[in-house]
């Protein structure tokens, strides 16, 4: 778990953007992250890949 602080404002745009993919919140975040690492440092997260 992560914790994460935002104003009462960026909480509601975060939700709204999460309604609108028919997504939980914590699931759009989790893939707006997942799309910035990729985009950002061509990071291709796989959920089952072994260390």
């Amino acid at each position: 778990m992560i914790g994460l602080r935002v104003t009462e404002e960026f909480k509601q745009f975060l939700q709204e953007q999460a309604e609108e993919e028919n997504r939980t919140l914590s699931n759009f975040i989790e893939n707006a992250v997942l799309t910035y690492v990729k985009e950002h440092k061509s990071i291709d997260y796989k959920k089952d890949k072994k260390k």
